[in-house]
This record gives C-alpha cells, sequence and structure tokens, in this order.
C-alpha cells in the first residue's frame, strides 16, 4: 500500500494532491471526469486539508476493504486496487499478472481453464 501511495506522491511531499492525481491519470492514460479527482480527495480528507495524508489512506483503504454495505465511496480504492495489481508499472493488468491476483483471491479453487 505504501508502495502505491508513493507512487501518486509525484512531488514527494508526503501528501496526496490534486496536482499528483492528476499525473497519476495522465501516466495510466486515464482521462478523468471533470470534478472527479477533486471529489476523490473530499471522500477521503478526514482533516479537509484538500490534500490526502498516507494516514488518511490506509484508514480509506481498510474501510472500503472491510465494506459490506457497499456504501464506502470507492473512487480512489478502484485506482490503487488496480496499482496495486499492475506489478511492472505500465499501466496494464497482464494476463500473468490477473492470474495471480486471481489464484490470490480464489485460492487453489482458482483454475487456469477458468479463464479459457
Amino acid at each position: 500500500l505504501r508502495k502505491v501511495f508513493d507512487r501518486i506522491d509525484k512531488n514527494c511531499d508526503g501528501v496526496l494532491c490534486l496536482n499528483d492525481l492528476k499525473a497519476t491519470c495522465a501516466a495510466l492514460k486515464h482521462q478523468p471526469d471533470k470534478g472527479e479527482l477533486e471529489e476523490m480527495i473530499w471522500e477521503i480528507d478526514e482533516t479537509l486539508s484538500k490534500t490526502i495524508s498516507y494516514d488518511e489512506f490506509e484508514l480509506m483503504y481498510r474501510r472500503v476493504r472491510s465494506d459490506r454495505t457497499g456504501l464506502e465511496p470507492r473512487t480512489m480504492f478502484n485506482l490503487v486496487d488496480f496499482m496495486m495489481n499492475d506489478n511492472n508499472g505500465d499501466g496494464r493488468i497482464e494476463v500473468d499478472e490477473a492470474i495471480q491476483l486471481m489464484f490470490m483471491r480464489y485460492g487453489k479453487e482458482f483454475k487456469d481453464e477458468a479463464i479459457a
């Protein structure tokens, strides 16, 4: 989780700001909707600083992972989850990375035939 936070923190100041998110989305060739990145920060920013600290980032991740209601905001989580599974950082999830992810999530029950 820390590695992903540091990858997003482009200016290495220890917090995620709007410019960090813009640069990350550009690197991933993702064009966010107008206001999407501001809303992403607002959903996580507990201190109203218009930035996301690592503590807030980790709290968001833990909340979404344990959420059984589906009510926790997931926009940042989806970005983080993607980046955690993009092992080589090329902005794409390769077949090998997807198979590894499926095996980690579903264990021995997952078979290569399941993707055919």
